[in-house]
C-alpha cells in the first residue's frame, strides 16, 4: 500500500490542561452572563441579590465615580459589632466640600432582607436588622443636609451611601467622623470612629454685586466651591427689606 504524502499527515497533539480549563471557563461565563440565556425567572431572582460594596461606583454619582476610578477615596475599614452584625465603614471621601462614606452590613445567616431598600422603608416593611436611623458628629464644624441611600436600580443593598452636604464652620482637615447607625429591631446603635482626610484641590471663588432694577437696589451674592469632583454654587439675591432684616 502506497503510504500518503508526508505533508498530509499531521499529528493531534494533546490539547494542554490549563488551555482547557480556561476554555471551559470562558463557556461558562458566557452562559451565565448572556442575557438571552438567562430565563425570566433567573434574571428576576438575580435583580434581588443585594449589593454588597463598590457603591460610589453603583450609587450614579460621576463625581464619586471618579473619586473610585482615581483613587480619591480612603480605604478605612472602621467597624462595630453586637448580635450578630456587623457594621463597617469601607471607603471615605472628603473634597472640603462633602463627605462621602460607604457603610456596609455584615448580617448573621439566616438574616431576612437587606440593609436598604427604600421601597421597603417607604412601606414600613423593612425587616429587622435594616437600616433605621442614623446620627453624626463634626468636629467644630455643621453640615446644611445629611442624605442616605443608593441608586434605586442597585436596591436592595448590604451598603448604603452616606454624604454630609454644604459643609460649614472650622472643619480640620484630618479628623475622626462620629457615626452612630441603628438597625430595626435593636436599641443599641453601632458607632464608628471614622478618619477622615482632605483631599487636595479644593478652591473656593466669591462675588459680590449691587445692582440697580427699576428703582429697586439689589444685592447679588454668589460663592462657588470647586473640588476634583465637587461643583457647588450657591447665590444669594436681596433687596432693600430682606438686607435690612438680615443687618446688610
Amino acid at each position: 500500500m502506497d503510504k500518503l504524502p508526508s505533508e498530509t499527515i499531521k499529528k493531534r497533539k494533546p490539547l494542554r490542561k490549563g488551555l482547557v480549563i480556561a476554555v471551559a471557563a470562558a463557556i461558562l461565563g458566557l452562559l451565565i452572563l448572556s442575557p438571552v440565556l438567562i430565563s425570566p425567572t433567573m434574571a428576576e431572582s438575580l435583580n434581588k441579590l443585594p449589593i454588597v460594596g463598590n457603591i460610589f461606583n453603583l450609587a450614579g454619582d460621576f463625581g464619586l465615580q471618579k473619586a473610585e476610578e482615581e483613587g480619591l477615596t480612603t480605604t478605612v475599614n472602621e467597624s462595630a459589632s453586637h448580635d450578630g452584625f456587623t457594621i463597617t465603614a469601607t471607603k471615605v471621601s472628603y473634597d472640603g466640600i462633602r463627605i462621602a462614606m460607604e457603610l456596609t452590613r455584615t448580617a448573621p445567616e439566616g438574616t431576612e432582607g437587606a440593609l436598604y431598600h427604600l421601597r421597603s422603608i417607604m412601606n414600613d416593611t423593612a425587616k429587622k436588622g435594616s437600616f433605621d436611623n442614623i446620627q453624626v458628629w463634626l468636629p467644630s464644624g455643621h453640615y446644611g443636609s445629611l442624605s442616605l441611600g443608593t441608586n434605586l436600580v442597585t436596591e436592595p443593598s448590604e451598603s448604603v451611601l452616606v454624604e454630609l452636604n454644604d459643609l460649614s464652620g472650622d472643619i480640620p482637615d484630618q479628623f475622626d467622623l462620629t457615626v452612630k447607625m441603628g438597625l430595626r429591631g435593636y436599641k443599641r446603635p453601632f458607632e464608628l470612629k471614622v478618619p477622615v482626610v482632605k483631599m487636595a484641590g479644593h478652591t473656593v471663588l466669591t462675588s459680590e454685586e449691587t445692582k440697580i432694577y427699576k428703582g429697586e437696589i439689589w444685592k447679588i451674592a454668589a460663592k462657588i466651591d470647586i473640588s476634583l469632583i465637587t461643583t457647588h454654587l450657591v447665590v444669594n439675591i436681596a433687596d432693600k427689606h430682606l438686607q435690612r432684616r438680615n443687618g446688610v
